[in-house]
């Protein structure tokens, strides 16, 4: 048995799938996102003051909201690499372009636009590794393993402590080299690792227009009823829709359902909600529960002794 039809369930084995390169650009290509907002704020509030560096670091994170989705959705069509390749050189010429605008004293204006610009560039490197995953990841799904939650375990604990060291990071640069440091640490970091990851093997593992997440990960073969399917014929998407249906089942079926329930497990012979004609309470059909073997006939109200 082959290293490759083996289930994955460790973290060691994704490492020996994609190489341990990897997971260092992926780890470091998250850490500018954790760095820009609190570098920009502590750059703008040493030379122009709190008001305009709240101003500028709350419009380069608002934008970054809205430009995340947008390089998403321009990934999936033109496919990762580009991207990210692109991403990287816009985003780090952005910073740097903001780094001299405030030293230049550009007016506030200038520096929200710059701003806006790059949040809205920021690389989501997270996102499009957790995609990497499941591509990589789909046959694995398919045979049982369990390498998705495992990756996803991982990039989790990844997110976490790029978000708490980011911030982190920033203080200890700002503090030992001034506060222009934490930019030029973060162009850096962007330009380098970000491009590294675009150029990585396992960006070609998401190929450009591919919009069936949902296949990979949750087979058609699990929604399809197999009692009325043949083993061939359960996989396939045909089957899934012909597949016959059972009518729903009434309100009025729920509530008598839960009155019969109720009252056999509790004892209580509580009245049933919503039946307040009901003479009898009929416990053949709820069986499973505790006192279903003593209560199938039982007169209402109860007798008192």
């Amino acid at each position: 048995m082959t290293e490759a039809a083996i289930p994955v369930t460790r973290l060691a084995q994704l490492r020996r799938m994609t190489s341990t390169w990897f997971f260092v650009v992926a780890f470091i290509a998250r850490i500018p996102v954790a760095m820009d907002v609190v570098g920009v704020l502590t750059l703008v509030s040493v030379e122009r003051g709190l008001a305009t560096a709240g101003l500028v670091s709350a419009a380069l994170g608002i934008a970054s909201g809205f430009g995340g989705p947008v390089i998403g959705a321009i990934t999936d069509r033109v496919g990762q690499r580009p991207v990210l390749l692109i991403v990287a050189v816009l985003h780090t010429g952005l910073l740097l372009g903001l780094l001299a605008v405030v030293y230049g004293g550009a007016p506030l204006g200038v520096l929200l636009v710059l701003a806006i610009l790059a949040g809205a560039t920021i690389p989501p490197a997270s996102p499009l590794a957790r995609a990497r995953w499941l591509a990589l990841l789909s046959a694995d799904t398919r045979a049982g393993g369990r390498g998705v939650p495992v990756a996803l375990g991982y990039e989790t604990m990844a997110d976490e402590i790029s978000f708490v060291g980011g911030p982190i990071l920033v203080g200890v640069l700002a503090t030992a080299f001034g506060p222009a440091a934490p930019l030029l640490v973060a162009a850096a970091l962007t330009l380098v690792f970000v491009a590294a990851f675009g150029l990585h093997p396992t960006a070609v593992a998401v190929p450009p227009g591919s919009h069936d997440g949902a296949q990979r990960i949750a087979p058609v073969a699990n929604c399809c009823d197999r009692a009325s399917c043949s083993p061939r014929e359960a996989c396939s998407p045909s089957a899934a829709s012909s597949a016959p249906r059972s009518p729903p089942r009434p309100p009025s079926w729920r509530r008598s359902t839960r009155a019969r329930r109720r009252a056999c497990s509790t004892g209580s012979w509580a009245r049933p909600r919503r039946s307040p004609r009901s003479r009898s309470v009929d416990c053949r059909s709820a069986s499973r529960w505790r006192h279903a073997g003593s209560c199938s006939r039982a007169p209402w109200p109860p007798s008192r002794s």
